[in-house]
């Protein structure tokens, strides 16, 4: 059989045993070898035994096990065990042929994959040192969570110290979860802090690499990069610059999900000025919102991967934010296993000086059409797997006294203020302060922007005799400001967090 495979080009080496095979394999090195073709019966050890050696020192070397005809169950614990083929004997010269070739194919492809695999891992480590190059100032303010689908992937984030108090936090999502990806993370990562050293903006900065991804990378086929690796890739941005001696923020999104800003109540306000992904459209031009950071407490934001999930599970995505950002990977992996995108959420704090009884946080945040007041169980479905997955069971009775009262005065808010209209939007928002042991419901509506005064004081005049049968669940009021409804409950868990 060795002069029939010699015939054919092959470099052969031979062995009347298992031990004697494991020593030339192992003086040679077993990566010089493409394919081992075995006989099953051998003296002392058998061909099962030398496959299982082979798997367990190279998995990707391809075995061939040859058994004698009609040993059905020798060719089945040979596939089990990982053999790539079997030939029954007498063996045919052309079956010969197409089994070593395919073998060799097959171990060539397999050791090409696991050394990709190895980069990518490498790679990995490289953006991983980007990604820990952070102004140590303020680390203590920032909190974050991030969950790659795989090995390596192009999302990121980091915090940059410009000038004293004043730092940039940068977060982005790279398109695709490969190793292009992440070179296009740390390609970006480390031009934007070259760049801040030469003291340009982060318009600057921006401009010029949605120049790259446009024109230079996106006809990488006319330069001389192989094709196999195209460059063309869009990334979101948001570039976040605070200033704590101005109390103020430069703020600017290309293509990430909206980020929300948390009042010292931890209420959020949506910020919806955005740009498309850089990549997108060649010759953008780019300006900073300014926003003014003293009545706030946190920057909240996330990849669309949280969102995604947060559907997934039919949950509130702030409430899978809390658990996530409070929770180790480990603990929480049941959750992350349907995940189908990376996942990064970050919050930052904005005001220092917060004590823990300030520290308010969104538990839900829910914008609901008028017209939606039909299907007020379906989100009253998902407030409570969103506070169970938080809680647990730990609210006891307590938590059918948030439901009770969010449900009633949402839908109070859809019918009377938002008419039952697609176009008229009523937000609801819970939120949790840990150190006070309280969760506080805040119903918002249309009937904050009526101006008329008679009309507004029977609006809310409306509300309070509705909101009476609510009394004996929570401490409930009317928000002049807003005219809106405010439920407060006390908790008192079953026991202690975890």
């Amino acid at each position: 059989m060795s002069i029939s495979l010699e015939m054919l080009g092959l470099d052969v080496s031979k062995a009347c045993s298992v031990k004697e095979a494991k020593k030339i394999i192992e003086k040679s090195g077993i990566h010089t070898f493409e394919c081992v073709l075995t006989d099953f019966r051998m003296p002392e050890e058998s061909g099962l035994d030398l496959l299982e050696w082979v798997q367990l020192t190279d998995p990707a070397l391809s075995t061939i096990i040859i058994t004698a005809e009609g040993e059905k169950d020798l060719v089945q614990r040979s596939l089990r065990g990982g053999a790539l083929d079997f030939l029954e004997k007498p063996i045919n010269r052309k079956a010969l042929q197409e089994a070593i070739s395919n073998a060799i194919e097959t171990t060539r492809k397999k050791r090409a994959t696991a050394n990709i695999t190895q980069g990518v891992k490498e790679a990995g480590q490289y953006d991983q040192i980007f990604k820990a190059i952070r102004a140590r100032e303020v680390e203590h303010l920032l909190k974050y969570f991030f969950h790659p689908l795989s090995d390596v992937g192009g999302d990121f984030i980091n915090v940059l110290k410009i000038a004293e108090k004043k730092f940039l936090i940068l977060a982005g999502d790279v398109s695709g979860h490969d190793i292009r990806a992440a070179f296009v993370s740390a390609y970006f990562q480390g031009l934007a802090r070259g760049l801040l050293k030469k003291s340009a903006s982060i318009e600057e900065i921006v401009s010029y690499f949605n120049t790259i991804l446009n024109r230079e990378w996106a006809n990488s086929a006319d330069q001389d990069l192989p094709s196999t690796f195209p460059l063309s890739a869009s990334l979101c941005i948001l570039a976040s610059t605070v200033d704590f001696e101005a109390n103020t923020l430069q703020i600017l999104n290309c293509g990430f999900p909206e980020p929300f800003f948390i009042d010292k109540n931890g209420l959020i306000q949506p910020f919806k000025v955005g740009y498309p992904p850089l990549g997108w459209i060649e010759g953008e031009s780019y300006k900073e919102a300014s926003v003014d950071i003293h009545p706030l407490a946190y920057l909240l934001a996330a990849t669309d991967g949280l969102i995604e999930l947060a559907n997934n599970l039919q949950l509130n995505f702030m409430s899978l934010s809390y658990y996530l950002l409070n929770h180790s990977s480990e603990k929480a992996n049941s959750i992350l296993k349907v995940s189908t995108d990376d996942v990064l959420i970050f919050k930052f704090q904005l005001a220092p000086e917060l004590t823990k009884t300030e520290r308010y946080f969104p538990l839900v945040y829910e914008v609901i059409p008028g017209n939606e007041f039909q299907i007020i169980d379906f989100y009253q479905e998902k407030w409570e797997k969103s506070l169970k997955l938080i809680f647990e069971d730990r609210l006891g009775a307590k938590l059918d006294d948030i439901l009770h009262g969010a449900r009633e005065a949402a839908l109070l808010s859809l019918t009377l203020s938002c008419e039952k209209l697609q176009t008229k939007l009523c937000s609801l928002q819970m939120v949790y302060c840990e150190a006070l042991n309280n969760i506080t419901v805040y119903v918002r509506d249309p009937d904050a922007q009526i101006t008329d005064q008679a009309k507004r004081a029977e609006r809310i005049e409306a509300k309070r005799k509705a909101i009476a049968s609510l009394m004996e669940f929570s401490t409930c009021s009317i928000e002049e400001a807003y005219a809106s409804i405010k439920m407060e409950f006390q908790l008192d868990l079953l026991h202690q967090n975890t």
